[in-house]
């Protein structure tokens, strides 16, 4: 466990965050042709960006140094099955959008991915392996996983195995939450679309989550970016396909 913070550990994700953050810009005007982003606006959210991503890499430090959940460096033994696990988690993803949810989704979303240019959903995936994972795991679910430690902990006075399988799932639907702003800026939020929305990312958010626990952050930012490669990548290949 960490009692303080590390310097090259800390400098390593907030470029992480601040490099996923530019990378999905082109992906967000892409959502949104209509917002024009001027550069005062541009240098505010790189400024609001830097900050966001200090305080929440520093939180998460904070919060290891009592969870045990930490940063771990990358094993290939590991890695060997948080690669398969993540684009199992995106075909599953897909599977079940394609065969329960496409036929009643909105012509807007059916549309989306395709639409938007390989580069762009390609920088995405970056977003969403760093950030995200930065955000939500690192910070969010070390966050539960405290708050849920502090009346639900084991002899060595850490996080119990329970308070860790609550705040991963906690943290997934949590993340699920944070996906439907996307979704009411394309089309009207309906309760099929809620539900939806949480199950497909909740799916992926708990696959994520479990890497975390068991072997690290950047391990689960390799699953995260997998499976995105699946969803933004893969996906749109076979639906552009006459």
């Amino acid at each position: 466990m960490m009692n303080h913070i590390d310097p090259g550990a800390f400098t390593m994700l907030l470029v992480m965050g601040l490099l996923g953050g530019l990378a999905i810009m082109p992906y967000s005007t892409a959502l949104k042709p209509d917002v024009v982003l001027s550069p005062g606006m541009f240098f505010l959210s790189l400024i609001q960006m830097l900050v966001v991503t200090a305080f929440v890499v520093w939180a998460g430090m904070k919060l290891a140094a009592v969870t045990g959940l930490g940063i771990l460096p990358l094993d290939i033994r590991v890695l060997a099955a948080a690669v398969p696990a993540g684009l199992l988690a995106g075909f599953l993803i897909l599977t079940l959008e394609y065969y329960v949810f496409a036929p009643r989704l909105p012509e807007a979303l059916k549309a989306l991915s395709g639409s938007i240019p390989f580069w762009k959903r390609l920088l995405a995936c970056f977003y969403g392996g760093m950030n995200e994972e930065i955000m939500m795991r690192w910070f969010l679910m070390g966050l539960l996983a405290w708050g849920l430690g502090r009346f639900w902990s084991d002899s060595g006075g850490v996080p119990a195995r329970g308070a860790f399988w609550a705040a991963n799932i906690i943290a997934a639907l949590i993340f699920g939450l944070a996906h439907l702003p996307a979704v009411v800026s394309i089309t009207r939020l309906t309760p099929f679309l809620l539900f939806r929305t949480l199950l497909l990312n909740g799916i992926g958010g708990f696959v994520f989550g479990w890497f975390f626990w068991k072997y690290g952050l950047l391990t689960a930012m390799v699953s995260h970016f997998c499976a995105d490669l699946m969803l933004h990548i893969v996906a749109p290949l076979f639906r552009e396909r006459p």
